[in-house]
C-alpha cells in the first residue's frame, strides 16, 4: 500500500489536522490566506466537527489551530503582521541523526519552539516551526523568529494516530543545550547540529534525551539582520577610491 510519505502533496484528514501542516499554514496568516486553506480543506475533507479549534486561546490572546487541549498555540502576529511591518524570521536550525534508540520505522517529527517558557506542555511561546526528519536521517527548520530556541523531537504515532503534534504520552526527547548555544539569537542565524545522539524512553515518554557528543558539534553562524554584503575586489567588482 502506498504510504503517505511518498506523496506529501497529497492532503488527507489526518494531514490537515496535524501541527504540521497548522504550521505551515500559519506562515500565510498575516494575509489570512492560511485560513482560509485550512477552512477549505477541512469542509471539503469532511474534518470538521470538534477536531479542529478556531478562535482565541486563554493565554495571551494567542490564536490556536489544533487538536483538542493538546493543540500548539501560534502568535497571532508569528509570520507576519501589519502590512510594511512583516518580521523577519530567516533562522535555519539543520542536523542529523547519528544514534537513534530504540531502532525504529516511526515518523520522528523535530519541533523548534521560540521563547518556549512550558517545557513538557509546549503551549506557550513565540514561534514554532515543523518539519519531519528525512529517510536520511536529517532534518531542516527554516523561517524562525528571534530569540532562544529549544529543539524538540517527537516519535510519532503511526498509520491513523500520526497526527504530528505532541499528544501527552508521546515519546519525546528535547536537545540538551548546556551552555545556552540556542539563547538570544538573530533573526538571520544559521544553527548546524552535527550527529545528534537521539535516545527515545518509552517507558517514560517525556523523558528522552537528544545531545552531541561536545560543544563543537553545535555550530552557531549568527548575523546582524542589518548587516549587508559587501563587494570583494578579488571577484572582479570595480573599486571605487574617493578623493
Amino acid at each position: 500500500m502506498t504510504s503517505q510519505a511518498e506523496f506529501p502533496w497529497v492532503l488527507t484528514p489526518a494531514r490537515i489536522c496535524s501541527t504540521e501542516w497548522s504550521v505551515r499554514c500559519r506562515r500565510f496568516a498575516g494575509c489570512g490566506v492560511g485560513w482560509i486553506v485550512v477552512l477549505l480543506c477541512c469542509l471539503f475533507l469532511g474534518c470538521g466537527g470538534d477536531d479542529l479549534e478556531f478562535g482565541t486561546s486563554k493565554k495571551n490572546g494567542n490564536l490556536s489551530v489544533g487538536k483538542g487541549e493538546s493543540s500548539l498555540h501560534f502568535g497571532a502576529q508569528g509570520g507576519g503582521g501589519r502590512s510594511g511591518s512583516r518580521k523577519v524570521e530567516d533562522t535555519t536550525v539543520r542536523g542529523n541523526i547519528f544514534n537513534l534508540r530504540p531502532a525504529t520505522s516511526r515518523p520522528i517529527v523535530v519541533f523548534v519552539f521560540v521563547n518556549l517558557r512550558d517545557p513538557g506542555t509546549f503551549q506557550d511561546f513565540d514561534d514554532a516551526e515543523v518539519a519531519t526528519i528525512t529517510t536520511d536521517r536529517s532534518f531542516l527548520v527554516s523561517h524562525l523568529a528571534a530569540g532562544d530556541l529549544t529543539v524538540v523531537f517527537l516519535l510519532d504515532q503511526v498509520g491513523v494516530n500520526q497526527d504530528g503534534t505532541i499528544d501527552p504520552g508521546d515519546p519525546i526527547a528535547i536537545f540538551h543545550d548546556p551552555k545556552g548555544r540556542l539563547h538570544n539569537l538573530s533573526a538571520a542565524t544559521d544553527v548546524t547540529l552535527e550527529d545528534v545522539d537521539l535516545t527515545f524512553n518509552l517507558s517514560a515518554p517525556d523523558s528522552g534525551t537528544a545531545t552531541v557528543q561536545s560543544e563543537a558539534n553545535i555550530v552557531v553562524q549568527q548575523q546582524s539582520i542589518a548587516e549587508t554584503p559587501t563587494a570583494d575586489p578579488a571577484s572582479g567588482s570595480p573599486t571605487v577610491h574617493n578623493p
